[in-house]
């Protein structure tokens, strides 16, 4: 009698665990999303077409008039996939006297001790931007910070990817905005363009 109960009482657990697992069924539907994927953009730049050794500006001497004109116009590219924010300033602006001649010390007693020379005092240049004037000054050693406060003051200039911006620089003086102080000087500096990637 005892192992017909203890029989019956397998068979019951057996049938209760059954019972148990039928209630924990559920139905199921799946999709999966494959080869996910995260991409790095690119930023990239380019001047006049170039990305390296690019044509730096060169004046020598005075015109025939006495005056110092002319100007250059850089086409900046986005060549990336990314849009960015362009900035432009000068670096390494140095003015160098270059000796001292006899007409010149009548005019600036102390050149033959002076090292910094005094052309970029007299020259006048504008800077613009798609044909936007964005900043006017001198090319004196004191100024060389004046063109990117005043690029930094105005609104942002924005190459999409694929999109390009023209940045000019124009000088001028006349016979009339020196003498002899500015014999024989000379003036160096570097245009620097950056493209930097926009963030929210």
């Amino acid at each position: 009698m005892k192992k017909k109960i203890i029989i019956s009482v397998i068979i019951i657990a057996a049938i209760a665990g059954t019972g148990f697992a039928a209630t924990r069924a559920f139905f199921n539907a799946r999709v999966r999303s494959t080869n996910s994927s995260f991409t790095v953009g690119t930023l990239d730049l380019s001047v006049d077409g170039k990305q390296e050794d690019v044509d730096n500006i060169v004046v020598a001497g005075i015109g025939e008039s006495g005056n110092i004109t002319g100007g250059k116009t850089w086409t900046i590219k986005n060549i990336g996939t990314l849009p960015g924010k362009l900035y432009f300033k000068l670096d390494q602006l140095n003015n160098v006297e270059n000796g001292c001649n006899r007409a010149e010390k009548a005019t600036e007693t102390t050149c033959e001790n002076d090292t910094v020379g005094e052309l970029g005092n007299v020259l006048s240049t504008t800077i613009l931007v798609n044909d936007s004037e964005i900043v006017t000054s001198k090319l004196g050693n004191t100024n060389q910070e004046d063109y990117a406060t005043a690029w930094n003051t105005k609104p942002a200039v924005i190459i999409p990817a694929g999109g390009e911006a023209t940045v000019t620089m124009n000088w001028n003086t006349t016979a009339n905005d020196y003498g002899n102080e500015i014999q024989s000087d000379s003036l160096t500096f570097d245009t620097i363009f950056d493209l930097v990637q926009i963030t929210e």
